[in-house]
């Protein structure tokens, strides 16, 4: 019979020769290098799927708990357990699932205290701060919130949030007899629409509306671009299809720093008289209005003009040079047009399968609708500034890959 064998004796002697292999001092230095690798981050893709509490375990959640320190007296105290909760409502917005109870029931004690608690709470106690303490009035907010911290992180690293963007509307299908949703000839449903403008490089989206279902895109352009300007989100590059492509959504787009990208339309007609002199003409005009300047360059005439309300003679203007397109710059900018398709369509494809965009509301009603866009817009937000947080700055969006 073999001799008796010390288990213990023979891993300690393993490790020993390992750790001096290695060039550790002694086990317990050893040890703690083990346990560090353990505890970095490590990004979900396809290549490293990872479990969705260990991926939201990362966030920081400094940014959001602070605005909850006026609901409490005694914030410091309650800090900690603030950051746990606001790590489990980032681990309910990503679960994809529509009911709070189904994620929270996903989670064993151990998930729990992997995401900040001492020990798993009681359903009540999260319920209260997803919906009483944040409440759905403040998704919106959050996500605003998620966008600035994602925009802060990248722009430490010199990389600009929002520069090359795309914007585009996807239907929203309604629960059967929803007396406040409408019905669409175009989609051959009843239902809703959302307006969602992305970064192209990215995948991640910087705003979004929610629309009745046979609502006009063209309306959301401006107020969209207005909207990222106040949050220090100014788009060089805005890519759309022609339901965008108004000339009061061209003339703003273009006479303020941002170059409007779409497909000629079929039936749209070239005026090869609205040409640079056309211009000076019409800015003559206004030559006793205040901010009126004499020798005007061709930008600040175009500009004075739009801000006039001159919209269609700007707007043509714009769109006889898209027009005239030819040969090698012509092919240019189809390529970059179809961009727009590919990614913008990418996008919407990863909301439907991988959050909570693909599943009928729960409830009759734009509320509920609501809360279903809300929910999947900040499953991308949460995934992206959890990424930027930890030194990740590639596919920042990126959903379906927790294990």
């Amino acid at each position: 019979m073999p001799p008796e064998v010390d288990a213990e004796e023979v891993i300690k002697a393993y490790w020993g020769g390992r750790s001096r292999e290695l060039g550790f001092a002694n086990e317990e230095e050893l040890d703690r290098w083990v346990d560090g690798a353990l505890s970095k981050f490590i990004d979900a893709t396809a290549e490293t799927p990872v479990p969705l509490v260990e991926f939201v375990r990362w966030l920081d959640t400094g940014p959001f708990v602070e605005l909850l320190r006026g609901a409490y007296k005694d914030f410091e105290r309650v800090r900690k357990e603030l950051e746990a909760r606001m790590r489990f409502f980032a681990y309910f917005v990503l679960s994809e699932e529509t009911h709070l109870t189904k994620a929270y029931r996903r989670l064993s004690e151990a998930d729990c205290q992997a995401l900040g608690f001492d020990m798993k709470p009681t359903y009540e106690l999260v319920r209260e701060f997803v919906y009483e303490l944040i409440g759905r009035e403040r998704f919106g907010a959050l996500f605003e919130r998620a966008v600035g911290e994602v925009r802060i992180q990248l722009k430490r690293r010199g990389i600009v949030l929002g520069q090359r963007t795309s914007q585009d509307a996807t239907d929203l299908p309604s629960l059967k007899h929803d007396p406040e949703a409408e019905y669409s000839g175009y989609y051959k449903e009843y239902g809703y629409k959302a307006d969602v403008t992305i970064d192209l490089d990215h995948l991640m989206p910087l705003h979004y509306a929610m629309m009745g279902i046979n609502e006009s895109e063209e309306r959301c352009l401006i107020e969209t671009k207005e909207h990222l300007a106040e949050r220090d989100i100014r788009p060089t590059e805005h890519k759309v299809d022609g339901k965008y492509a108004s000339f009061q959504n061209i003339a703003h787009a273009e006479t303020h720093e941002t170059h409007l990208v779409y497909a000629v339309q079929q039936g749209w007609v070239a005026k090869p008289e609205v040409d640079e002199a056309a211009i000076q003409r019409k800015y003559q005009q206004y030559h006793t209005c205040p901010g009126f300047r004499i020798g005007a360059s061709l930008g600040f005439m175009l500009r004075y003009l739009q801000e006039k309300g001159e919209d269609k003679l700007v707007g043509n203007f714009y769109r006889n040079k898209v027009m005239a397109l030819e040969g090698e710059a012509l092919e240019a900018h189809g390529a970059s047009y179809k961009e727009r398709g590919v990614k913008m369509e990418g996008f919407i494809g990863t909301a439907k399968c991988h959050t909570t965009l693909g599943k009928r509301p729960t409830k009759r009603g734009k509320e509920a609708m609501r809360f279903i866009l809300d929910l999947s817009m900040l499953s991308f937000v949460f995934a992206a500034l959890i990424r930027v947080q930890n030194g990740v700055y590639a596919n920042l969006a990126s959903l379906g890959h927790f294990g």
